[in-house]
């Protein structure tokens, strides 16, 4: 109460924003392939761009209620809490001890009924194996590490809609997205997909040459989605 005359004194209108699409919207830490802890830079333009693309091509009505269970610490955790924010659904936030117990996780998956739920494939082999209770209608995203057959196998028998989805800490969050409906074959990992929008995947040799098709090489990826320094 003694800060009344204080406030009284400030303008009554929004602030001027002196915010670009050059500047940070958070750091984030990686280790990558060094080992050696790392602050990733990732810009404005790469999130404002992955979450419009994720809302307008990819989720839509699905982000009506999205289960949070990400840790902060890990970049993923901005889908599951920006991306139903600006098309106005809701944030399903799951206590961490519940996320560690199947019952408990069950039970509040049932009750709320999130449209849209994501984790990595190992979380998802956990969710299998401890029999976690799906609504049928429930969107199922994946990423993070590779999904092979046998897990998705799994995964479409307890959803209608499972998305595959690739990329690192460095090119914001995720750059390309594969919706997953063909059976796969046996013990083959299954398509990273398409790049998002302003964001261009190559396959390249040792001398930075694109390879032919069916031929291994290095992933590259360029484009708005890109953090400084990058």
């Amino acid at each position: 109460d003694c800060d009344w005359e204080i406030i009284a004194d400030n303008p009554n209108y929004n602030p001027i924003s002196i915010t670009t699409p050059e500047n940070p919207a958070y750091v984030i830490y990686t280790s990558g392939s060094t080992g050696k802890p790392k602050g990733v830079v990732v810009k404005h333009r790469g999130l404002i761009n992955f979450l419009l693309f994720m809302e307008m091509n990819v989720f839509g009505d699905r982000l009506k209620s999205v289960l949070a269970m990400t840790t902060i610490g890990f970049d993923i955790a901005g889908l599951e809490l920006y991306l139903p924010i600006i098309k106005g659904g809701n944030v399903l936030i799951v206590r961490s001890t519940d996320i560690k117990d199947s019952k408990k996780l069950s039970r509040f998956i049932n009750k709320n009924k999130p449209t849209l739920i994501q984790a990595t494939p190992s979380f998802w082999s956990s969710v299998v194996s401890n029999k976690v209770s799906i609504p049928r209608g429930t969107c199922l995203a994946t990423g993070g590490e590779a999904l092979y057959d046998d897990l998705y196998r799994k995964l479409i028998s307890k959803s209608r809609s499972l998305i595959n989805l690739y990329g690192p800490t460095e090119t914001t969050i995720w750059s390309s997205v594969m919706p997953l409906d063909e059976d796969p074959k046996k013990g083959v990992a299954l398509p990273i997909g398409r790049p998002i929008w302003n964001t261009r995947i190559y396959v390249l040799d040792n001398s930075l040459e694109p390879v032919p098709a069916g031929i291994a090489g290095e992933l590259y990826i360029a484009g708005a989605g890109l953090a400084r320094g990058y």
